[in-house]
């Protein structure tokens, strides 16, 4: 059943994936809770990759907004694989958005499938780890997670504009070519 539910926020994203892998880490303990979070996961994106590469960006643009469909289709055809991985690692990008959008790309299902399991792994095991923490009223392994993401969030503030700067720049250079 939760494997279904993952499924599902990862398909239709009504839930928000770090309450459902809080709940997994919560209700199965950091190990299994991570396992079935990332089986749910790899099954909802996997999903998404064929429906997207099989019935194009008519069904794409039934889930994504035109203007962030634009937006990262430039990006992702410009810089590809790096991109989606970092799309994916980050937190604060609508990375089930992009599973639509990277399934119009040129990359084959199997990289994207990889390259989504390879972003999504840290964060998942965080909220897994953070959900047992909670669930078992364990509060140093709560605290020593807690710090962890402080960190890592504000290692990602100070390097958000430089990425950002980067990203644009990738945007721009392609708006540029259009324009000639």
């Amino acid at each position: 059943v939760f494997i279904a539910v993952q499924f599902l926020q990862i398909l239709v994203a009504p839930i928000p994936g770090q309450a459902v892998g809080l709940l997994a880490g919560a209700l199965f303990g950091p190990w299994l809770g991570l396992l079935y979070s990332m089986v749910g996961a790899v099954l909802g994106f996997t999903t998404i990759f064929v429906l997207a590469k099989m019935l194009g960006r008519p069904f794409v643009e039934k889930f994504v907004k035109q203007h962030d469909l634009d937006k990262f289709d430039r990006l992702t055809k410009k810089a590809g694989p790096l991109v989606l991985f970092l799309i994916f690692l980050l937190p604060g990008f609508p990375d089930d958005a992009i599973c639509y959008i990277a399934g119009l790309s040129d990359l084959r299902v199997r990289t994207l499938v990889l390259i989504s399991m390879a972003g999504r792994l840290p964060g998942y095991a965080i909220t897994s780890f953070m959900g047992a923490g909670i669930g078992e009223a364990n509060l140093k392994l709560v605290g020593i997670l807690s710090i962890v993401l402080v960190i890592a969030v504000g290692l990602i503030c100070i390097k958000r504009k430089p990425l950002k700067k980067w990203i644009d720049s990738l945007m721009n250079d392609d708006d540029a070519a259009q324009a000639n």
